[in-house]
């Protein structure tokens, strides 16, 4: 039972992480093309089909880490890396031309906040259904269902929170690198690529939990707190 309870918490955790990531990158390609870039849509990025922008490969790695993970603690570190990596992997971004904007930093500004913003609404209206899950007196169903749900809210949350990051090329610094003159805003994203290696190494050594993990704790009660008043909780 124990095993089984395992792999059914793995699962949950691989479909809610599908569910956030990919609405996550759709909300890019359809806002950008509501601004004027289509490349997203011709290349059929505008779809749910998980295999458009994920590699399996790497679904599986994290997957198995997972499971792995849970069966046998002591290897923790090592599926640790593996998941990490896998996430590191997983997606295929969406593809966006930010010279198709009739303001370039302006465009990318607003189509990276929209990712961000659509993990928080899929995280506000899965709070509802965690809370709701709870009202019914189905043994495992609605045992499976709550967890499936908190593991749902969790994610999406966590997304948000690590995409605001004002570190390139994370959603969070083409917001705040909108502000900043043309001739620095071009040169930092140049150099993109190795900043982004260089905090994947810090947030992997643990340098940035103490972020993450307060303003995600912050985002899930305030939306609990909601939710259970609107509820009557």
């Amino acid at each position: 039972m124990q095993f089984f309870n395992l792999l059914i918490e793995a699962v949950f955790t691989a479909v809610a992480l599908v569910f956030a990531l990919l609405p996550h990158e759709i909300a890019h390609g359809y806002t950008a093309m509501l601004l004027g870039d289509t490349t997203a849509k011709y290349q059929g990025r505008l779809t749910l089909n998980p295999f458009r922008h994920i590699h399996p490969m790497y679904a599986g790695w994290i997957l198995g880490g997972i499971i792995l993970g849970k069966l046998l603690p002591a290897l923790s570190f090592l599926t640790g890396i593996l998941v990490w990596v896998g996430f590191i992997l997983l997606l295929k971004p969406v593809p966006i031309n930010p010279a198709n904007f009739s303001d370039p930093k302006k465009g990318m500004a607003i189509t990276a906040l929209m990712g961000p913003v659509t993990n928080l609404v899929i995280a506000f209206l899965g709070m509802f259904l965690w809370v709701g899950s709870w009202k019914l007196e189905v043994p495992y169903l609605s045992e499976y269902l709550a967890l499936f749900f908190r593991i749902l809210v969790s994610y999406n949350i966590t997304l948000a929170v690590f995409n605001l990051i004002p570190v390139p090329p994370l959603d969070g610094s083409r917001v705040l690198f909108a502000f900043l003159p043309s001739r620095f805003y071009f040169r930092v994203m140049q150099y993109e690529r190795y900043i982004m290696i260089v905090f994947l190494v810090l947030v992997y050594n643990g340098t940035f939990d103490l972020l993450l993990d307060r303003g995600t704790t912050n985002i899930f009660n305030f939306f609990f707190s909601v939710v259970s008043r609107v509820m009557g909780l």
